[in-house]
């Protein structure tokens, strides 16, 4: 015969949300279509594409602006692995982080190596023309992936 426990054990339930569809669709619409709207009017004929693109492609300062910004970016990243930033050896289990009680450099060095990224892929222009819709375009998912 087996004797049964007093535990009291507790079920934990799935968090549910609380938006519902409608509240997550909403919020999810505008991310979702900015990048659409946003390529639709820079870079298209219905919108703004001829004079963006001239503007990129003619523009000489937008080539120096181009190289410099990437310069930056590539020494920003270097002096990260150098410094063990993407995975440091004396903090286990610990990405991306300068330091134990990290919360706010980390963050703010992703997001300018992010926007040194797409800054610098769309001043590439005259070089890449179709890159700067393309960055556009792949902006939609990241947009909802920092939502989430």
């Amino acid at each position: 015969v087996k004797e049964e426990s007093n535990e009291v054990v507790s079920i934990v339930e799935p968090k549910t949300c609380r938006l519902g569809f409608n509240g997550y669709f909403l919020l999810c619409l505008p991310p979702a279509s900015m990048p659409c709207i946003m390529t639709s009017l820079l870079w298209s004929l219905m919108g703004h594409g001829q004079e963006c693109l001239k503007f990129m492609m003619d523009t000489q300062a937008a080539s120096v602006i181009f190289r410099v910004v990437f310069l930056l970016l590539v020494i920003l990243v270097v002096s990260l692995y150098l410094l063990d930033f993407f995975w440091p050896p004396h903090l286990p289990g610990q990405y991306l982080v300068c330091c134990q009680h990290n919360r706010y450099i980390s963050r703010i060095l992703i997001g300018l190596m992010g926007l040194g990224l797409i800054g610098s892929s769309m001043l590439a222009a005259r070089t890449y023309p179709w890159v700067p819709v393309i960055v556009t375009v792949l902006c939609g998912p990241l947009c909802l992936a920092a939502l989430r």
